[in-house]
């Protein structure tokens, strides 16, 4: 690391002369940033929270072991958790050995009549795309190492969504389901995930549109209207879709020559 990195220093067990592990995580915070302001003349800064190097110290006896996690945060959270409103009763990695546990294989239908927030029927569908469990936004500690090689790893993500090409319309859904719960800001986040891996995506446009119209951004959310008029097949449900959108558009035209007749 750097001294422009951030850190953060966790300890456990203890002996007969350490018996907090606050302090031991304390002294061996103090170990490595004193280290680097006698070599650098600076020192990293302590981000107990989002660390870019979380250090763990375990003591045993009169031997003290420190290392460091190159995961970040519990291998349980798949990166989609955000999406559906904060934590849930049931962590991923449980509720997809359940699954498995149960038999299921991805190849039958599911039902979950007490499905809460959902986490069992989201690793059930993951099951059945053949989806890599980090796929939808997981980070790892170990992207902020020096030693990270990001073509490796950008290579890697590309061979897991080559084995899963409905990932863009994963990322769809939870931007529809976002915009339906009025979280406009994740619903954009989503719509524009699912673009940058299918820019073709037609429905992605028009949701992307209505978001943005959501949060009140008219000019780039006509854009992406337009975008979708092009792209959009001509079913009766997607004409009934063209003409709503044209009407908001007509409406958004003529706001804009309101704005320029006031002067506004």
């Amino acid at each position: 690391m750097t001294p422009d990195m951030t850190l953060a220093v966790g300890a456990v067990g203890d002996n007969s002369e350490i018996r907090h592990t606050q302090f031991a995580a304390q002294v061996v915070k103090d170990g490595i940033v004193d280290r680097f302001r006698d070599k650098v003349g600076r020192r990293p800064s302590v981000n107990p929270k989002q660390p870019d190097i979380q250090i763990n110290a375990r003591i045993n006896g009169d031997r003290c072991t420190l290392s460091w996690d190159s995961s970040g945060q519990r291998l349980h959270r798949r990166g989609y958790r955000p999406s559906f409103g904060g934590p849930a009763p049931l962590q991923e990695t449980l509720a997809a050995g359940i699954l498995l546990m149960s038999g299921y294989d991805g190849s039958g239908e599911l039902v979950d009549p007490m499905c809460g927030s959902g986490t069992i029927l989201v690793e059930a569908a993951m099951m059945a795309k053949n989806m890599a469990p980090g796929l939808l936004g997981r980070e790892f500690a170990f992207m902020s190492h020096l030693s990270f090689n990001r073509r490796l790893w950008s290579n890697e993500l590309e061979d897991a969504r080559r084995a899963h090409p409905h990932e863009a319309r994963v990322h769809l859904i939870l931007g529809k389901v976002e915009l339906t719960e009025k979280q406009a800001v994740k619903a954009e986040d989503h719509l524009r995930r699912a673009l940058r891996i299918d820019p073709m995506l037609a429905d992605a446009h028009r949701l992307l549109g209505d978001t943005l119209a959501v949060a009140g951004n008219y000019s780039e959310a006509t854009e992406w209207w337009q975008r979708w008029l092009t792209l959009s097949e001509h079913t009766k449900q997607a004409e009934r879709d063209v003409e709503r959108v044209k009407e908001a558009l007509r409406t958004v035209e003529k706001l804009d020559l309101l704005l320029e007749n006031s002067g506004g």
